[in-house]
This record gives structure tokens, sequence and C-alpha cells, in this order.
């Protein structure tokens, strides 16, 4: 894995570093345990992924661009004329009717989209309330449209627009559904850009520990060891959260990576102790040990959502295609309905 479009302070001197091993011992008197020089180059070490570290600036605001631009794109209420039936025959009421709850909705709609529009960074999730219940509202008045087309008289014109509703129904769902994501990726990116402050924290204490080792300062080795795994275990707690939210951004690799880190910090206390004790055999096992973890850590690979920077556009690829085309064929089948009807020529 590799450190790029990650976090800052990767541990500059933890062992070993991308594609080596740790240098070998320099044995020098065997009262004391040799000291272990600094690697040439940090090895990466997993913090927040660029992206997630200003996820209210970048990420979110594309996540909204691609709903607002879907809510436009759909078709519903963009275009959208009131008609009035003049000459529907005893249906004129009825349509009227119809026609006037479709009307509603295409303004839940436009609510909807104005409240995603409107939405500043730190307010997201406030904006993804608003546009999830005007969506709802939206959804309500294209049953009540069913309820008062139903009473129609049978025709081809009825079938039509009943079909018309039957696709509104389905573009509102999907945009409940990608509203609905907007909150899933804001809660994903607060918690990765939680998860890679914790992350550097820890960096930094473990740079500290190696730096204390270098210089036989062992009991401080041994404190900033200690903090640097319990920072490496809460960021993988936290990345795990993250996972859990959306599974395919593959953040468990995060996870993975960190924890691999906590097990390093593990051995430099161990280390810290050994070197306190002038162990010195037990102090460079522990380096080869140290190697053996980079080598896995290395293994882990790197989460979609960071490797892929068009990660978003594909997770909502599907949703895409169900809103544009649902909203197409409604605009298709109203159309044609109406004409049926005698409302349009």
């Amino acid at each position: 894995m590799s450190d790029q479009g990650f976090g800052e302070g990767t541990p500059r001197d933890n062992p070993p570093p991308p594609g080596g091993t740790a240098p070998p011992p320099q044995y020098q008197p065997p009262q004391a345990p040799q000291q272990y020089a600094p690697p040439a180059g940090p090895p990466p070490a997993y913090g927040a992924p660029q992206a997630a570290t200003a996820p209210k600036k970048k990420r979110l605001g594309l996540i909204i661009g691609l709903v607002v631009g879907l809510i436009v794109l759909c078709g519903l209420g963009s275009c959208f004329a009131l008609f009035m039936a003049g000459s529907a025959g005893g249906d004129k009421a009825t349509l009227t009717q119809a026609e006037t709850h479709f009307s509603a909705a295409m303004s839940a709609v436009a609510t909807a989209s104005a409240s995603l529009k409107a939405a500043e960074p730190n307010k997201a999730a406030k904006a993804v309330d608003a546009a999830d219940k005007a969506l709802r509202v939206g959804r309500d008045e294209i049953a009540a449209s069913r309820a008062s087309a139903e009473r129609l008289k049978d025709s081809q014109g009825k079938t039509d627009y009943l079909a018309a509703l039957t696709k509104a129904t389905a573009a509102l769902d999907g945009l409940q559904d990608l509203v609905a994501y907007v909150g899933t990726a804001t809660g994903m990116a607060g918690r990765v850009a939680e998860a890679g402050t914790v992350a550097k924290r820890a960096n930094d204490d473990l740079n500290e520990a190696i730096s204390a080792g270098n210089t036989r300062s062992y009991s401080k080795m041994r404190t900033r060891a200690q903090s640097a795994s319990a920072g490496y275990a809460k960021a993988a707690a936290i990345f795990r959260e993250a996972h859990r939210i959306d599974p395919i951004a593959g953040l468990d690799k995060a996870a993975q990576y960190a924890e691999k880190r906590r097990q390093q910090s593990d051995i430099v206390v161990q280390m810290a102790n050994e070197g306190s004790n002038h162990n010195i055999s037990s102090y460079n096992l522990n380096i080869k040990r140290m190697n053996a973890l980079s080598k896995e850590a290395e293994a882990i690979g790197t989460p979609a959502i960071v490797k892929d920077p068009k990660w978003i556009d594909k997770r909502l690829s599907t949703l895409d295609k169900t809103i544009i085309d649902a909203g197409t064929k409604t605009d298709e089948l109203r159309a044609k309905a109406l004409k049926e009807l005698g409302v349009t020529k």
C-alpha cells in the first residue's frame, strides 16, 4: 500500500521502508543494544485519505452536485405545466384533480433540489433531511394523483396516465435513495476524517518513540510507543465504523492497515523494555518482526474510494440511470396520455 493519497505525518523512522528491510544491527558493546538507525525514507502509514481530510469542500460538494444534476436531468418538474382538462368530457374535474396533485409532486421535487443547492458544507445533514422530507411529500402527491386518475373512465389515456405515475413513483424513489446516500457519504467522510486525525497523532507518537530509542531514551520510547498503539487501535475502530456505513468503499482495508501499525507500536514497546534490560538478541529479533509486519501491511492494498478518483460517480451510476430512465418515461407517457384524453393535440 502506498502512502500517496493518505494523511500527513507518516512515521519517518518506523521500520522498514517500502520494499526494503531494517538495517542490519550495528553490534557494538555487549552492555547495550545496538542503536536502531532510521531507515531511508518513510514507510507508508495509513492516515486519512486526502479526499476525506476535507470532505466538506470536495467530496461532499461533488455528491450534492451529482444529486442536484440528476434532479434536473430526470425531467421531473423541469418543464412542467399544469394542463387544465378542457375537452375530456365528464372526466374533466377528475383529471384536473390528478394534474393538481402531479403539479404538487413536481413542486416538492423542486423544493428538494433547492434544499441541496443551498446546502452549506457544515449543514449538509440538515439539507439532506429537508430534501428527503420534500421528496416524501412528492411521493404522497403522486399517490394522490393516482387515486384521482383511477376514477377516470377506462381508456388508453387512463392506462398511459397511470403508467406515467408508476414511472414517476420510481423516479422519486430513486431520488430518495440518492439523497439518502448524501447522508451516508457525509457520515462516512466524517468518520474517515476523524480516523485520519487520530492516526496522524499516532504517527507522531511512533516517530518520537523511534527517535527516543535511537538515543537510548527507553522510558520515553516506551511511553510514546504505548500512546501510538492506543491511537492506531482507535483509528482502526473508527475506520471499521466507516466501513460499516458503506462497505463498498473498502475502508476495512484502512482498518486492517491501522491494526498492523498498532502491532508495530506494540513491538516498539517491547524493544524499549529490551533496550532497558540490554537484551540485544531480542531487540534484533523484534526488528525482523517489524519487517514482516510492514510487508503484511503493504499487501493489504488501497481502499476503493481512495484508489479510484471516480469511485463516487460509479457508486451512484445505478441510481443515476434508474432516475433518468424513469423520469424520461414519465414525461413520455404523461404527454401521450394527455393527448389521448383530449387535453393536448
